[in-house]
């Protein structure tokens, strides 16, 4: 790859630095901005196609796990092609799926440009994030953190605003227009600040093998993820296709760890460390997911929320974001991961438990603050693992560490959601039954609630039978409301547990030492080299970015 010009603290110019955050930002960022707002919108655009209640997990299941099978082959293009070609023509696929589906007259073309979406989306993620990291000059590389909480999980909050607009306005192509002018943007800037680059004749050969297995995997996996919500666990549509992904899963690892040139390095992470972090990032994906999916149905559902309402919880989550942000940036040198990890996770356990136990009746205000506090610590402790596991050991392996790790969080995450539905639908259901089942005229209770229901319509003018049936309707509305909430309490029940397990292992992080600092301090020349607790040292000489998303000098 041609040099381009580097600061002299290993770093680029300050106006590439800045292309590259962008090109970083705007490369993946859309997709997690549909992701969440799907979680709002969802009834609307299943209206729009006059499809079942359940419809929309076809292309949200389809493009997650795209994402998440997509991870490790960013890099392989990347190494194939360069850095310039991959990323150019990978946002073009993501420009093209937002068209398709902005336009997209039926489900069917909703899908496939969702699956674009996500497969270029994933292989995106790897090819530009570690490019972004190497970009910061040493002496501001902790700003890095910035870059990754505030983009990555500014993106979410945005999500939720933008899924918010699209109700309010009933209409949600739009946001698909939106998401395709960042690969616009991309394109032009791509063009202008990623440098052309020789591309070795000699590389290594593609794991067809694992990508095969891998591929056949995902198909398996998307049938009963699809009909989980409906058909339940039980059924003969779905645990046995489970069953043989599961196999299959298994047999790629095999695949993996006997490759001379595998897509996921499973043999890169093997220290305590490592496997720390991992698991801090990995079960704060999952945790993210809980409170995404049960702090915005609590709002919609329990409270009503207008969009008003929505407006002030998005804003509270980007402040949210900033803050912690902001906090990692002068703190992850100081104190480690493990450290920031355990606050964090004390966080997110709180505001479980809190929710454990709330009610209808909680304020938006303190439902906003509580929400914000718990995403965004989630990302503290997510961001936290996954460069104490990138950094931790030979960092010449970082880069396999980081496809092993987003490869693992992102394919759980596309396999938590429909789970999390499946539990939300199934628990409600179990509830609402109970509940309904002691609705009768014989209960003294239920008498006299429906007697007040119907004398307050007939005083309102509503004719004494309509006044009846609608009285029944709004105590099986409460029912069903009740029903939900209880649901939601066993869900912010799983979270807690979840905030339990990355407090963990973020101990077990801390246990093992602050690991190696993002920002690294000058030694003496006459002190020896040797890999120790910081990133390799910058020199003098130019810097070029790799193809593999590291700098050579």
């Amino acid at each position: 790859m041609n040099q381009s010009p580097a600061t002299g603290s290993g770093g680029i110019h300050g106006w590439r630095l800045v292309a590259i955050c962008l090109l970083t930002m705007f490369a993946f960022g859309p997709q997690y901005v549909l992701n969440v707002s799907f979680i709002v919108n969802q009834g609307l655009i299943q209206n729009t196609f006059a499809s079942g209640a359940n419809a929309l997990t076809v292309p949200s299941t389809l493009s997650n796990l795209a994402f998440a099978a997509c991870v490790p082959v960013g890099p392989v293009l990347t190494r194939k092609f360069g850095l310039r070609h991959a990323y150019i023509s990978l946002v073009l696929m993501f420009l093209l799926g937002s068209i398709i589906a902005a336009i997209s007259p039926t489900m069917w073309t909703l899908v496939i440009g969702r699956l674009l979406q996500g497969l270029s989306a994933g292989s995106l993620f790897l090819t530009i994030l570690p490019v972004s990291l190497m970009s910061f000059p040493n002496a501001i590389r902790n700003w890095f953190l910035l870059l990754a909480i505030g983009g990555l999980f500014g993106a979410s909050a945005f999500g939720t605003l933008f899924g918010a607009l699209t109700i309010s306005a009933d209409a949600w192509r739009w946001l698909f227009v939106l998401c395709g002018i960042a690969p616009i943007f991309c394109l032009i800037v791509g063009l202008i600040a990623l440098p052309r680059e020789h591309v070795h004749e000699h590389h290594q050969p593609f794991d067809i093998w694992g990508a095969v297995v891998l591929a056949a995997t995902v198909t398996v996996t998307l049938f009963p993820l699809i009909h989980l919500k409906n058909m339940g666990i039980g059924s003969l549509w779905v645990w046995p296709l489970f069953v043989l992904a599961a196999a299959l899963f298994a047999t790629f690892v095999f695949i993996e760890l006997h490759s001379k040139a595998p897509l996921v390095h499973y043999r890169s992470v093997r220290m305590p460390k490592q496997i720390f972090g991992f698991l801090m990032a990995v079960i704060s994906h999952v945790g993210l997911i809980l409170a995404l999916i049960g702090g915005i149905e609590f709002l919609r559902a329990i409270k009503g929320a207008s969009f008003t309402d929505i407006v002030h919880f998005a804003v509270w989550f980007v402040c949210g974001v900033v803050i912690v942000a902001l906090i990692s940036v002068f703190l992850y040198d100081r104190v480690g991961a493990g450290a920031l990890g355990i606050a964090g996770s004390f966080v997110v356990m709180l505001v479980a438990w809190k929710w454990h136990n709330a009610s209808g009746h909680v304020s938006y205000t303190m439902l906003a603050f509580e929400f914000a506090a718990a995403a965004t610590c989630i990302g503290l402790v997510l961001i936290a693992g996954a460069l104490g596991t990138a950094l931790a050991g030979d960092i010449h392996e970082a880069r396999w560490r980081s496809g092993f790790l987003h490869f693992h969080r992102n394919l759980l995450g596309a396999l938590i959601a429909p789970f999390i539905a499946w539990f939300l639908t199934k628990d409600s259901a179990i509830q609402y039954e109970q509940l309904r089942s002691h609705i009768s005229l014989a209960d003294p209770l239920v008498s006299a609630q429906l007697a007040s229901i119907t004398q307050r319509l007939m005083a309102g003018g509503t004719p004494q039978a309509q006044a009846q049936q609608l009285a029944m309707t709004s105590v099986l509305t409460n029912a069903q409301q009740a029903s939900l909430l209880s649901a939601l309490h066993g869900l912010f029940t799983i979270m807690f547990i979840v905030g339990c397990m990355m407090l963990a292992s973020s101990i077990g992080m801390a246990a093992t030492g602050k690991g190696r600092a993002l920002v690294q301090r000058q030694k003496p020349l006459t002190a020896p080299q040797h890999m120790g607790e910081s990133l390799p040292a910058p020199t003098r000489h130019h810097a070029a970015i790799s193809n593999e998303g590291g700098t050579h000098a």
